[in-house]
């Protein structure tokens, strides 16, 4: 018997990128058979989703922003990774960053990740 192989996509969007200062940079590593290939996408205002085509089905991702550059981030409870399983239908992570001061740079300025991953998608506050 012959099984064709089975491909699938992930979407990565980063919500909320509205000015033309900001912007966040995202690892993504594809797991296929103990192999792992990483994906290093750059999310702006302008260009702020990205997909990774013909990922073999059953593979798992883990996405990371990586947080320490770009906005400041409180030292809180790592909400910065997503992870899953690639299947037959399209894939999608969105990153959604809320700013609780507009005090860019200031020690009381922090942002919030929360992850919501395919048909069961939920927020980590």
């Amino acid at each position: 018997n012959h099984y064709p192989l089975r491909y699938g996509e992930l979407t990565v969007t980063k919500a909320g990128l509205s000015k033309d200062n900001e912007s966040a940079i995202v690892d993504v590593v594809i797991t296929t058979n103990k192999v792992k290939t990483t994906y290093t996408l750059v999310l702006n205002k302008d260009n702020p989703s990205a997909t990774i085509a013909k990922i073999q089905v059953g593979s798992t991702y883990t996405v990371t922003e990586r947080t320490g550059w770009t906005w400041l981030y409180s030292d809180g409870p790592a909400y910065d990774k997503a992870t899953g399983t690639i299947g037959d239908e399209p894939t999608t992570c969105t990153i959604t960053n809320h700013s609780y001061s507009d005090q860019w740079m200031h020690d009381e300025s922090y942002l919030v990740n929360n992850f919501g991953t395919g048909s069961n998608a939920g927020v980590n506050e």
